[in-house]
C-alpha cells in the first residue's frame, strides 16, 4: 500500500510542477489579486475534500484534535504556496523544487525526536547528500538567472520550512490521533485558508479594491488544486504504513528529477554541470535512504 501512495505522489508531482511553473507567469503582481489566487486554489481543494467527506462518511468522524491540527497545516500550506509561486518569478523551477522538497528534513528529524521513530546511519547520509543536491541546483540556478536575488534566498527559506511544517503535520495527525479522518484533515487544512482569503477579498471589494485575473490562469487553478489535494490525501494517509525518512525522501527527491526534465523539455531551462550532479546526487540519496546498500 505504502508503494502505491508514493507512486501516485509522484505523478501528482509531475502535474503540480508543470502548472505551478505555467502559472507562475500569470500570477498576478499585486496584493489583492495573490490572496484571489489564493482564495480560488485552497477553495477549489476544499471542495473536492468535501464531496470525500460526504461519500466516504468522513463528516461523521468530526474531532476538535483533527481540526486543530489541519488549521495549523492551513496556515503552513499557505505559506508555502505563496513562497512557492513567488520564487519561481525570480529564481527558476529546479531550484524552487529543490528548496521545497528539502523540507522534509523536518519530518525525518521530528520523527526520531519526537515520534519514535529510527533511522540508519545510511538513512542520514542520504538525507545530508540530498541538501548537498539542494546547494549545487541552487548554484545552478543562481548562475544561469540573473534575478536571483537575497529576496529569492528567504523565499526558498520560507518554502522550505513552510513545506516542511506541513510534512509535519501530517505526520504528526497520524501520531496524535491515529483514528482521526484524514478527509476531515484535508478539508481543513484547504477550507481555513480558502476561508481567510474570501474574508480578506469582501472586505478589500467593500473598499473598492478588486481585480480579475487572467482567465488563462483558471485551468492551472484546477489543475494544482486536484494535485494539491490528492498529495496532501495520499501522503497524510501513508503516515500510516511508511516511516517519514522513506515517505518524505523518496516522492521529493524523485520531484527534483521531475523537476529538472520538465524544465529542460518545456521551459527551456538548461542543465548545467552543477545541476547535473545535484540531479544525480538526489538519486543517490535515494538509493541511500531506501536502503539499497550492502
Amino acid at each position: 500500500m505504502g508503494t502505491f501512495y508514493i507512486i501516485m505522489i509522484l505523478l501528482m508531482r509531475v502535474i503540480q510542477n508543470y502548472f505551478t511553473k505555467r502559472s507562475s507567469a500569470l500570477f498576478p503582481d499585486s496584493i489583492i489579486g495573490r490572496v484571489k489566487y489564493m482564495a480560488w486554489l485552497f477553495a477549489m481543494s476544499s471542495l473536492l475534500a468535501m464531496v470525500g467527506l460526504v461519500t466516504g462518511g468522513g463528516i461523521e468522524h468530526f474531532d476538535w484534535i483533527t481540526v486543530g491540527m489541519a488549521t495549523l497545516s492551513g496556515i503552513t500550506l499557505v505559506v508555502a504556496q505563496l513562497c512557492m509561486f513567488l520564487a519561481m518569478q525570480s529564481g527558476t523551477m529546479v531550484i524552487t523544487s529543490a528548496f521545497t522538497t528539502a523540507g522534509l528534513i523536518v519530518p525525518c528529524v521530528f520523527g526520531v525526536l519526537l515520534f519514535g521513530e529510527t533511522m540508519t546511519a545510511w538513512q542520514w547520509c542520504g538525507v545530508a547528500v540530498f541538501i548537498a543536491a539542494s546547494f549545487l541546483l541552487s548554484a545552478s540556478a543562481k548562475d544561469q538567472n540573473n534575478k536571483f536575488s537575497g529576496k529569492t534566498v528567504l523565499l526558498l527559506l520560507g518554502t522550505f520550512l513552510a513545506n516542511g511544517g506541513t510534512m509535519l503535520c501530517q505526520k504528526a495527525l497520524t501520531y496524535i490521533n491515529p483514528t482521526g479522518s484524514v478527509t476531515l484533515f484535508s478539508f481543513c487544512s484547504f477550507a481555513v485558508p480558502a476561508v481567510a482569503f474570501a474574508l480578506y477579498l469582501m472586505v478589500a471589494a467593500s473598499k473598492g479594491i478588486t481585480e480579475t485575473l487572467n482567465r488563462k490562469i483558471y485551468m492551472p487553478i484546477v489543475l494544482l488544486a486536484v494535485a494539491l489535494f490528492l498529495i496532501n490525501q495520499m501522503v497524510t494517509e501513508a503516515t500510516k504504513y511508511v516511516p517519514s525518512a522513506i515517505l518524505f525522501t523518496v516522492p521529493n527527491g524523485g520531484n527534483n528529477v521531475i523537476a529538472a526534465l520538465l524544465a529542460a523539455l518545456f521551459f527551456k531551462e538548461k542543465m548545467t554541470v552543477k545541476s547535473t550532479i545535484g540531479l544525480l546526487l538526489s538519486i543517490v540519496s535515494l538509493v541511500l535512504v531506501l536502503g539499497l546498500v550492502p
